[in-house]
């Protein structure tokens, strides 16, 4: 994943459940996305592999990572890793809520070194959106983001979500072509999304 991949900005006004959940009108992160189909999804790290996307096989199975559900001795190593990842980083009660709200769509993934990545996807009538996805630096470029996506799509298949949403800002050329990669298709400009007056690109895949 591109340094600049985990780089995105959503505003409560286009997520009134945070809204709801945590009364202020500030900024939060988006980024990252779907798939073609079932068959894609339980395969989408190999053909990641295959297709250049992760650089060298085996990168995976070296890092010995496993990924799970979020739990409360995660947080701190969480908020770490958002800090070091966003210029504008979620404050900690943020986490603290959505791991009491939606920890099945809270994953994190661990290594021998501990907690190496999170992605974090609400859910909505319409579907899903994935809130925000980080990956500790030294990590990055490594298959991890690939394999966050991988599992919390799983996770949304069962849940029966058929469509997943995200907003990216037009300038993050290196975002919008990784998420074309998972199938993701541009579906409309929102002019002055961010707070500093950039635009947004609005990308969706359907997940059936």
């Amino acid at each position: 994943m591109d340094d600049r991949v985990v780089e995105g900005r959503v505003y409560v006004g286009y997520t009134p459940a945070f809204g709801f959940l945590f009364g202020y009108f500030d900024s939060l992160h988006s980024t990252v996305g779907s798939c073609t189909d079932l068959q894609f999804l339980f395969n989408l790290s190999q053909r990641m592999i295959d297709d250049g996307c992760l650089g060298v096989k085996g990168l995976l199975r070296n890092l010995e990572m496993k990924i799970t559900s979020v739990r409360s001795e995660f947080l701190e190593e969480i908020c770490e890793i958002e800090r070091e990842s966003f210029s504008a980083p979620y404050p900690p009660h943020v986490f603290t809520v959505m791991a009491k709200e939606t920890p099945e769509t809270f994953l994190v993934a661990i290594s021998k070194q501990g907690i190496v990545g999170y992605v974090l996807v609400s859910l909505r009538k319409e579907g899903g959106h994935v809130l925000s996805i980080a990956v500790r630096r030294d990590y990055r470029r490594r298959g991890v983001g690939t394999e966050l996506m991988a599992e919390v799509l799983k996770v949304l298949l069962r849940k029966n979500v058929t469509r997943v949403d995200l907003e990216v800002r037009t300038s993050n050329h290196a975002a919008q072509e990784f998420y074309r990669k998972l199938g993701f298709r541009e579906t409309g400009l929102i002019r002055e999304y961010y707070g500093d007056g950039e635009d947004a690109v609005k990308m969706s895949k359907n997940l059936t």
